[in-house]
């Protein structure tokens, strides 16, 4: 597909595999996530003046410890935001390194991600390094 100035835009997923990643959580889990968020509902609006503030520093850590604080709930909650983080960060962190690594090889590649995406050892970026790439931030 070509947009704006004539450059190619890839998809490193498709829609289907977008859903997949929540439909790949068991219905327990699912639930048990929404509860929490709709136990936590105000803790939750009130805290997006942090995370704003975090991702405008472009401040990943902060934003990934913004991220753990408001899943934390004790240990009835913890399998289920192990298993969310599984499949829709870590399990598609590795499809779009590996989708990427064809397009970077071409050349002339940018591509973007969710902050989250980013962080860490199980992201995109570390997950392309250990794989040979260059990895430079550049914002």
């Amino acid at each position: 597909m070509r947009r704006n100035r004539g450059k190619d835009i890839v998809a490193l997923e498709t829609i289907d595999e977008q859903i997949a990643a929540m439909n790949d959580l068991p219905e327990e889990s699912q639930l048990a996530l929404l509860r929490h968020a709709e136990a936590n509902y105000e803790r939750i609006q009130q805290s997006f003046a942090a995370l704003r503030d975090a991702y405008l520093a472009r401040d990943l850590a902060a934003i990934w410890i913004f991220n753990r604080d408001l899943m934390a709930g004790g240990e009835e909650i913890e399998p289920h935001n192990a298993r969310f983080l599984d499949s829709l960060l870590y399990r598609r962190n590795q499809r779009f390194a590996e989708r990427l690594m064809p397009l970077l090889d071409q050349g002339g590649t940018f591509a973007a991600f969710g902050a989250l995406h980013l962080y860490g050892p199980r992201g995109v970026p570390a997950l392309l390094a250990r794989r040979g790439y260059t990895v430079t931030r550049i914002y």
